[in-house]
């Protein structure tokens, strides 16, 4: 039950430690669409209001921005917001590398970013939910493990008690077992010496009853010589 106590404990860890991980990359990603999305609308205003072109440089950087947070991501999830991360990336380079700006596929990857930046909220979102479980039910373990533990610590208490009071009382009895063998082996040595004494004093009552049946044939005999 140790054991179990332990593993729970350690599950508790890396999952708060797993969520912070996957919390501060979603972050760090939706921040980065929220930036994009900012810099490619104000990319096209400018656009429209100078009638130049000079977005390829940051074009370019904005597709390394997310080509660093696929790999951020790729670390938590395989799936999911990732799918469109490279469609971004793409056309991002595509659109760095022209002379002019097409308007229309900015448009495009700007929805294309909207898109990725609601996954993140609901893929952040449906983290938070899990992790609530997942630590809840976690926590409840634990504490039921403890409790587990607690109470079986003070039935062995309670055992051990009682073991002592049993060995006690075995000594006790073990105590008076003995005392009572050495009465009986005292009254044996009486009843031994009793017979002993008896067989004595049947020997001289008979010695002597036949000393004094002869004296007593001896006066007889006297007693009709006379």
């Amino acid at each position: 039950m140790q054991t179990d106590l332990y593993n729970a404990s350690q599950d508790l860890e890396k999952e708060n430690t797993t969520f912070e991980e996957h919390h501060a990359s979603f972050e760090e990603a939706i921040i980065a669409c929220e930036e994009a999305i900012r810099l490619l609308n104000d990319l096209v205003s400018s656009h429209v209001t100078s009638g130049g072109n000079n977005s390829g440089v940051m074009l370019v950087q904005l597709s390394q921005r997310f080509e660093s947070i696929k790999e951020l991501l790729e670390k938590h999830v395989q799936k999911g917001p990732n799918t469109f991360i490279q469609p971004i990336i793409d056309v991002l380079m595509e659109l760095g590398s022209k002379s002019h700006l097409d308007l229309e596929k900015v448009q495009q990857i700007v929805t294309l970013i909207q898109t990725l930046l609601e996954r993140l909220k609901q893929g952040i979102h449906d983290r938070e939910l899990s992790h609530e479980t997942a630590v809840e039910d976690l926590t409840q373990l634990r504490e039921h493990l403890q409790s587990a533990i607690g109470t079986s610590t003070t039935n062995v208490e309670i055992y051990e008690e009682r073991l002592s009071e049993i060995e006690t009382r075995q000594e006790q009895l073990q105590k008076l077992i003995d005392d009572i063998e050495d009465v009986i082996d005292g009254t044996k040595n009486v009843l031994l010496n009793t017979e002993s004494e008896c067989r004595a004093a049947d020997s001289q009552y008979n010695e002597e009853q036949r000393k004094r049946d002869g004296q007593l044939a001896v006066l007889e005999k006297l007693i009709q010589y006379f």
